[in-house]
């Protein structure tokens, strides 16, 4: 009941025709946030109890509004939606689609881009929004649903997000995501791969062309930076998701284009191989990779040959 007197409070400042009290607002969402923090939260709290906010989350999230309040309001309020976004038990598929057709998407993107290097909160907590609207594997949903839940129009919006991701994944030194955010770079290796799966899927249904969309890719040196930050990563979840992203673009790509951008980096692949099969999780794992990475090097020794 608290919450949800709260978030009644906090709608009705936030909607104000007139001047907008900030201060007020921002120490609403201070206390929304720490009773969304509680287990109480977690085990009690249903739709009915958010549904005042689930109609303002496009408001929350979108940077470009409410610029006049504090700079830590921007920060709660991302963290205030995330909370909801990325719950197991709160928003239905119905939500995600009116979501995605109000433009969470590009908003999301627009706020990595424009706060990258200058808002660290504000950052991690729309990746973790993004991740989860372009994957929502936690909803009641069959696998062919979720490889087939991104339009060629959201994938668009979405793309403008992979620079970042790929600088997540392969930059040493970057500062950790905020915890609270339940993201890191696996959370970027997950958006890199949705994308791909969904450009393959576009290609094999030849329902449209997607050549822009690989000329993006190909201008994000999106192959080589995958494969780097696949030699690179130490995480066993994160690897098997950076090599199902290179195995299904090996398929999206031409073959020689595929191969060219990994020729230089085998040697590493073959060492990590090596490590893969002495620390990988399962046996299953563990054959998984073999198998894949022998396919490449296989196909680029043969790419070798011709030269």
């Amino acid at each position: 009941k608290v919450f949800k007197m709260l978030a009644s409070a906090f709608v009705s400042f936030l909607s104000s025709k007139d001047c907008i009290d900030y201060a007020k607002l921002n120490d609403l969402s201070v206390c929304l946030i720490a009773l969304s923090k509680t287990a109480q939260f977690k085990n009690f709290i249903t739709l009915k109890d958010v549904r005042v906010l689930t109609s303002h989350l496009i408001d929350l999230v979108d940077s470009k509004k409410h610029t006049t309040a504090p700079p830590q309001f921007l920060g709660n309020r991302l963290r205030l939606a995330s909370k909801i976004i990325v719950a197991s038990s709160l928003l239905t598929v119905k939500h995600f689609v009116e979501l995605k057709d109000s433009n969470i998407l590009s908003l999301l993107v627009e706020t990595i881009k424009t706060f990258d290097t200058k808002n660290q909160d504000a950052v991690s907590f729309s990746l973790s929004m993004l991740m989860y609207c372009v994957f929502p594997d936690h909803l009641p949903m069959s696998l062919q649903q979720i490889s087939c839940w991104l339009t060629l129009r959201e994938i668009d919006q979405v793309l403008p997000a992979i620079p970042f991701c790929i600088k997540l994944l392969t930059e040493k030194g970057l500062p950790l995501l905020n915890p609270e955010s339940d993201i890191h770079t696996g959370g970027a290796a997950v958006i890199c791969s949705v994308i791909v799966s969904n450009l393959l899927r576009i290609k094999e249904d030849r329902t449209s062309y997607i050549k822009s969309q690989l000329d993006a890719l190909r201008q994000y040196n999106f192959l080589s930076s995958i494969s780097e930050a696949l030699v690179r990563n130490e995480d066993s979840s994160i690897t098997l998701q950076l090599l199902d992203t290179l195995r299904k673009s090996n398929n999206l790509f031409d073959n020689r284009e595929f191969i060219g951008n990994l020729v230089e980096l085998l040697p590493k692949l073959a060492e990590k191989q090596h490590r893969y099969l002495e620390n990988g999780n399962s046996s299953k794992e563990r054959a998984f990779f073999v198998k894949e990475s022998c396919s490449i090097m296989r196909k680029a020794a043969a790419y070798v040959l011709d030269q």
